[in-house]
């Protein structure tokens, strides 16, 4: 399991926190994310109210291929659509946190290099805040053949040779 801590208030409202992630496209996945009020190293977690409309974080996937735009002569990147994206659930054993739990082969198929956010949802998803973001490199599977040996008998016949 992976645990990421993130504030909910920054120092700076320029600064995002980056977390990375790296994953086999074959394994599943378990993300634990602790959300504390602040960057303050003291900072306690975040209290979940829920009910109806109540906080939720989800997590949005795109892959790393950037489209450039034009804003009055100064380019900036879009992600494009996400391909993929999921709501935590709210753990209530750890105050302020919320789990995700992705499936073993989900990302078999997606490129290996992907850009990831994680966006805490409330008043019914109306209000958004992005609470950080990264890059998630998906190592593929690698094939390997394995070389049988030779079988041999007890009296040092062999069967089978490689």
């Amino acid at each position: 399991m992976t645990t990421f801590v993130v504030p909910y208030l920054r120092s700076s409202p320029l600064y995002i926190p980056r977390r990375d992630l790296v994953i086999s496209a074959a394994d599943s996945v378990s993300l634990s994310v602790l959300i504390v009020k602040s960057d303050d190293p003291s900072a306690a977690p975040l209290e979940l109210t829920g009910g109806l409309g109540g906080p939720a974080l989800r997590l949005y996937i795109w892959p790393d291929s950037p489209v450039y735009h034009w804003d009055y002569g100064a380019p900036f990147v879009s992600p494009g659509s996400p391909i993929w994206s999921s709501l935590g659930t709210v753990n209530p054993d750890a105050a302020g946190t919320f789990d995700f739990s992705i499936p073993p082969g989900t990302f078999a198929c997606i490129p290996r290099r992907c850009l990831f956010s994680l966006q805490l949802e409330w008043n019914s998803a109306r209000e958004v805040q992005m609470l950080a973001s990264g890059v998630m490199n998906i190592m593929q599977g690698a094939r390997t053949i394995v070389q049988p040996t030779a079988i041999v008998t007890d009296d040092d016949s062999t069967i089978l040779v490689a």
